[in-house]
C-alpha cells in the first residue's frame, strides 16, 4: 500500500485519479458505441476491400481519440513538458496504419495459408509471429503513442524505437503485461466456467481482435445488445461493467508504469 502511494505521488495520480478515470470511462463508452453500430453494419458488406477500409477508417479515428487520453496521462505526470496535440495529428495517423496493415495482412496471409493446402506448413511460423504481435501490440501502440507525443515525425523510426524501449525494457513490460493479461483471462474464465461462453483463441482472428476489442466495456455493450433475447444476459452484462471498472482503474496505473518506464525512472 506503501508503494501504490508513494507511486501515487510521484507519477501526479494522487488527486487526479478520477479526472483520468473518467477521461478512460467517455473513451471506452464512445469506443463501445461506435464498435456496436459498426459490428451491427459491416457484416452486410458484400466487398472485402470496403470491409477493411471501414475497419481501417476506424482504427485511424479511435487511435487518434487514444492518444488525445494518453496525452492526459503524460500531462499529469511531466506538466506541461508534451508536445501540442495537434501537431501529432498526421503522424499518429500514419503510425496507427502501420499497425493496422501489420495485424490486417498478418491476419490475411494466416487464413490463406489454412485454405492452401500447398502453403500449410507456412502456417506455423505465421501462428508464432502472429502470438508475438497479441502479446506485444498494446506495449508497442502505447510507446509509440510516446513517441508520437514526445514529438517524433518519422512513422517507421517511431515504431522502430518502440519496439527498441521494449527489449530494452522487456521485464517491466512483460510483467506489466502479463497483469494486465491475467486480469481478462480470470474474468474470460468466469463467463467460460459458470456461464458457459466460450473463451477461444483463434491467432488469425487474435491479431485483429487485440486491436479492435481491447475495451473493457466492450463485451458488457455485445451482451447488452442481445439483452431481449435472453434475461439471463443481465447477469452478464453487471459482471462484463464491474469487469470494465476493475480494468480501467487498473488500466489509469498500467499507463502511468509504462510512462515511467519510458521516461527510463522505474527498471527491472
Amino acid at each position: 500500500m506503501k508503494l501504490i502511494k508513494e507511486f501515487m505521488t510521484f507519477t501526479n495520480l494522487k488527486g487526479q485519479m478520477k479526472s483520468l478515470l473518467l477521461f478512460i470511462f467517455v473513451f471506452s463508452f464512445l469506443y463501445c458505441s461506435a464498435y456496436t453500430i459498426l459490428d451491427r453494419m459491416i457484416y452486410y458488406i458484400p466487398y472485402a476491400f470496403a470491409f477493411y477500409l471501414i475497419l481501417y477508417i476506424f482504427v485511424i479515428l479511435f487511435g487518434y481519440i487514444h492518444m488525445i487520453v494518453i496525452h492526459q496521462f503524460l500531462k499529469r505526470k511531466r506538466g506541461n513538458e508534451v508536445t501540442d496535440i495537434k501537431s501529432c495529428r498526421g503522424t499518429m495517423m500514419l503510425v496507427q496504419s502501420c499497425f493496422f496493415l501489420i495485424m490486417s495482412i498478418g491476419s490475411l496471409l494466416s487464413y490463406f495459408f489454412m485454405i492452401n493446402s500447398s502453403l500449410s506448413f507456412l502456417q506455423y511460423p505465421l501462428t508464432i509471429i502472429l502470438v508475438l504481435l497479441v502479446m506485444l501490440y498494446i506495449p508497442w501502440q502505447l510507446f509509440a503513442v510516446f513517441e508520437v507525443l514526445d514529438g517524433n515525425k518519422n512513422p517507421i523510426c517511431i515504431l522502430k524505437s518502440a519496439l527498441l524501449k521494449i527489449k530494452k525494457h522487456y521485464q517491466s513490460v512483460f510483467y506489466s503485461f502479463l497483469f494486465i493479461a491475467l486480469i481478462g483471462i480470470v474474468y474470460r474464465g468466469i463467463l467460460d466456467a459458470v456461464f458457459d461462453v466460450p473463451m477461444q483463441f483463434i491467432p488469425a482472428s487474435a491479431v485483429m481482435d487485440v486491436m479492435l476489442k481491447s475495451n473493457p466495456f466492450l463485451m458488457m455493450f455485445e451482451f447488452f445488445g442481445n439483452i431481449m433475447d435472453s434475461l439471463n444476459l443481465v447477469f452478464l452484462v453487471v459482471i462484463s461493467f464491474v469487469y470494465g471498472i476493475i480494468m480501467s482503474i487498473v488500466l489509469c496505473f498500467y499507463y502511468m508504469f509504462m510512462i515511467c518506464v519510458y521516461d527510463e525512472d522505474i527498471s527491472i
